[in-house]
């Protein structure tokens, strides 16, 4: 599996339901393609684009940095935040809140929209594309708008930017009615599904280098990670350079950079990279699939006793087994590469609590999976009370991306 951005605090993960539907759009056939001359296009930042007020929002230790753009606020030069959402940051003890807003999805895979009335024939003809792009590559569906409560609407601007997932209510994905670049719309319908930035990851620090001195003062905040602001999240799976939500090494736009000529962005080594301007990428699909269609995990616990009369030694192991439905009993081998989180809890005698959190990344193609272990070991002295330095352990699975624990 691959990696997502941070997807961040995802709060509605739903299995796809069959449905029927009329639709707008060309029948799903195969996934179109699209031919990308140069180095691509720098569609993540707006079009003759003013620069707006930035405005640091503090809570606590998280810190926000947006910037103001009429009616909304802006992230990375094309992700959007609602009034809403920048007050859930401000009235929270973290940026959990913004996050979670930010980030729900659409039950069911299925996005209802619409189309603004500025629309011209060269922009229905992108969105067609764009839209027959993601249904034939995904499962994702867009059903024409009939009075659902939560919908997308799709506008022509001078700009390319979008809300991260369903924010509720009606929002925009606004796009340059250009023809050829249609790849954009692809990239902004990714942030309405759920999807933020590729180079925000909390771990992109061990795959690129960002080139501070080339980006304007004030500008700062567009290349931060969502640690860097203070936000949770997750990352599902690994760096993915052939993503279609990551920036490229050179940014176009003047306003962002000194020198559009030379690399914002590289990888570790010093080599510039240019990412997948047109399309999903196999990376894109999977988080896309882990957060529309998660696996179902069941805990599997095996022991060891070695005991005897005046000690306590044992040792559990947990393991997983791998099922497509929630109620756990149809079970499949595992589909892609899946990160599973745990918690090793420990109690010391006497008083003492502790224990630590982490992962494990399995490998598809089996049904059950090793995880981790924990140890319990107690000395009893004559009467039966536990010496000092006894340890009690569990472990047990958390909740995570692209997958649904159900229990043991």
């Amino acid at each position: 599996m691959k990696p997502k951005i941070s997807l961040l605090m995802i709060l509605a993960i739903c299995w796809f339901g069959c449905k029927e539907k009329e639709s707008a759009v060309p029948e799903k056939k195969e996934a179109p393609g699209r031919e990308i001359s140069g180095k691509g296009n720098n569609f993540y930042f707006p079009k003759d684009y003013v620069p707006g007020e930035v405005i640091k929002i503090t809570k606590g230790k998280s810190v926000l940095y947006v910037e103001k753009a009429g009616d909304h606020y802006r992230l990375e030069g094309d992700i959007m935040l609602t009034q809403e959402q920048v007050n859930a940051f401000r009235s929270d003890t973290s940026a959990r809140a913004v996050i979670g807003d930010a980030a729900k999805l659409w039950p069911g895979g299925v996005v209802p929209f619409t189309v603004n009335s500025n629309v011209t024939g060269t922009g229905m003809n992108m969105i067609n594309w764009a839209i027959q792009h993601w249904e034939a590559t995904t499962g994702i569906d867009f059903v024409p708008g009939t009075g659902q409560g939560d919908y997308v609407e799709f506008e022509g601007s001078t700009e390319n930017s979008s809300a991260v997932g369903r924010s509720g209510g009606k929002q925009t994905i606004r796009f340059t009615q250009t023809s050829g670049l249609e790849c954009a719309l692809i990239h902004e319908i990714g942030h309405a599904v759920g999807l933020f930035h590729e180079q925000s990851r909390a771990d992109r620090n061990n795959f690129i280098a960002i080139n501070w001195d080339n980006i304007r003062p004030g500008m700062e905040h567009n290349f931060q990670t969502y640690v860097d602001r203070g936000m949770n999240g997750f990352d599902i799976g690994t760096f993915d350079f052939n993503s279609i939500m990551l920036y490229p090494s050179v940014i176009t736009d003047p306003n962002f950079v000194f020198d559009v000529t030379i690399p914002t962005i590289e990888r570790v080594d010093g080599n510039p990279y240019w990412p997948n301007f047109c399309g999903l990428s196999a990376g894109d699909l999977e988080s896309v699939d882990a957060l529309y269609r998660p696996v179902f995990l069941k805990a599997i616990y095996s022991y060891e006793d070695y005991s005897s009369d005046w000690e306590q030694y044992n040792i559990s192991h947990l393991s997983v087994k791998v099922y497509a439905d929630a109620a756990c009993t149809v079970e499949i081998n595992l589909p892609r590469r899946l990160q599973v989180k745990y918690r090793l809890s420990q109690s010391i005698h006497p008083g003492q609590s502790g224990g630590y959190d982490g992962s494990v990344t399995i490998e598809p193609g089996q049904n059950q999976y090793y995880i981790a272990s924990a140890t319990t070991h107690c000395r009893y002295d004559g009467s039966m009370n536990p010496v000092p330095g006894c340890t009690w352990s569990s472990v047990g699975i958390l909740a995570g991306p692209g997958y649904t624990y159900a229990g043991w």
